[in-house]
């Protein structure tokens, strides 16, 4: 169970574990669907040849991938679906410790 409270709720309010990946798997769709319609409008729909990069916490979530897979319609390579995991690499060892986490913040304040 997990208290919201923790989270900045307002009051207390417990929930399962069960309803947050519900919810988490919900927003995930439906941000990969509007993805996927924006590849759709310059015509690149299922056609993306170098793959999708994910950074980022949220990279970590199990069966992401999978999802990003079947969702933007991506071919397969070995098996393996063409969305990967990156760090920046100026950093890489510094976040290689702790996962891409903050990947997005250190990619933002490296940005010129």
């Amino acid at each position: 169970e997990i208290d919201l409270m923790e989270f900045g709720a307002p009051e207390s309010e417990i929930v399962g574990r069960r309803f947050v990946a519900d919810i988490t798997e919900a927003r995930v769709q439906e941000l990969f669907e509007l993805v996927d319609r924006e590849l759709q409008k310059v015509e690149r729909s299922g056609m993306l040849p170098a793959g999708v990069v994910l950074t980022g916490g949220s990279s970590q979530i199990p069966g992401l991938r999978e999802l990003l897979t079947d969702k933007l319609n991506l071919n397969t390579y070995l098996g393996d679906p063409w969305a990967r995991v990156v760090f920046p690499e100026d950093v890489r060892s510094m976040l290689e410790e702790d996962g891409p986490s903050l990947s997005i913040a250190v990619g933002l304040a490296m940005r010129d």
